[in-house]
């Protein structure tokens, strides 16, 4: 699995721990409900890695890079 889709996993499963509507859940994540389903459907390729940082942000998550040379 590749870390962009780890991350919208990662997403979705604090999503699912809310307990909220999907109207709150948007609200929360600065989506509106057509992209929040999008995104509980698994349409990760509807996700630039900007949008996929913005929504683990407004999630709660902190990311760190770590970059590596090419093997």
């Amino acid at each position: 699995m590749t870390a962009r889709a780890d991350l919208l996993l990662q997403i979705r499963e604090r999503i699912r721990s809310w307990d909220l509507s999907q109207e709150q859940a948007a609200a929360r994540l600065h989506l509106t409900c057509p992209r929040l389903d999008d995104l509980m459907r698994g349409k990760l390729d509807t996700f630039s890695l900007d949008a996929r940082v913005n929504i683990a942000t407004a999630a709660g998550f902190v990311l760190r890079i770590h970059p590596e040379d090419a093997a």
